[in-house]
């Protein structure tokens, strides 16, 4: 496929959603202010998040096992066990200790009843 020069780059689907990173560009005799030292802080970060979500995905990396601890008192309880995983956005989720999750009773709702053929269907 042949593109002359006013043609436009093509773009693909994981640059959707993203902003470019700016970097301190660092010389001899520089003054380091407090903006200086948080841009770097923000490439950085930024940076590994797009590594973690493009070359690995999210979820689960290891442990993080969730066991249903469920008593009379506490009926909506879980463990989670300590492990490493990857967020939807590429953060680093460690949970060093395993840890109790509670949760107060809520009476469950109706669910609302959904209509299958009032839908309409949109082509992407």
């Amino acid at each position: 496929m042949s593109r002359n020069c006013t043609s436009p780059a093509p773009t693909h689907s994981c640059a959707q959603g993203t902003t470019g990173l700016e970097r301190v560009n660092y010389f001899p005799r520089q003054i380091m202010t407090v903006e200086d030292m948080v841009t770097e802080a923000e490439y950085f970060r930024e940076k590994l998040r797009r590594h973690n979500r493009y070359l690995h995905g999210w979820g689960v990396v290891c442990g993080m096992d969730v066991t249903a601890a469920a008593t009379d008192a506490a009926p909506a309880t879980v463990l989670i066990g300590s492990g490493y995983a990857l967020g939807p956005f590429g953060d680093e989720i460690y949970v060093a200790d395993s840890l109790w999750i509670f949760r107060v009773a809520v009476p469950m709702r109706q669910p609302i009843p959904v209509n299958p053929t009032s839908f309409t269907a949109v082509q992407v």
